[in-house]
């Protein structure tokens, strides 16, 4: 019994880690094959550990980080949704707003509008 407690401490944190990386890290693309190459854990084992954690995939946890910074952005400055698109590593407008939206509910620019913090004239 005291052996799986330090297995269950070592899965969190290397978890820990994972999410911390994933966070810092979001304005490139991150794939679960980076991950684990970085943390030396397989695909399976990953995916599966972090979806007991975490409650969801890998893919989707990172899609929603990179989502909520992105909201954060918009509704702190007057960058266009092209540029937060850019900084965020989507290679199109369209292609981040239709994840964004996946994520968010609304598309960018009705998310500026109806959250923002200053004005856009």
């Amino acid at each position: 019994m005291f052996h799986l407690f330090y297995i269950w401490q070592w899965i969190c944190d290397v978890l820990k880690s994972v999410s911390d990386y994933i966070t810092e890290n979001l304005n490139g693309k991150i794939t679960v094959k980076q991950l684990t190459l970085a943390f030396g854990v397989s695909d399976p084992y990953l995916q599966n550990a972090f979806r007991s954690v975490y409650g969801m995939p890998v893919i989707s946890f990172i899609r929603s980080q990179k989502m909520q910074s992105a909201a954060q952005v918009l509704i702190h400055t007057t960058r266009t949704i092209d540029e937060i698109a850019e900084e965020f590593g989507y290679e199109n407008e369209s292609k981040f707003s239709a994840a964004f939206k996946k994520i968010m509910g609304d598309s960018p620019g009705i998310y500026r509008k109806e959250h923002a913090k200053i004005k856009i004239i």
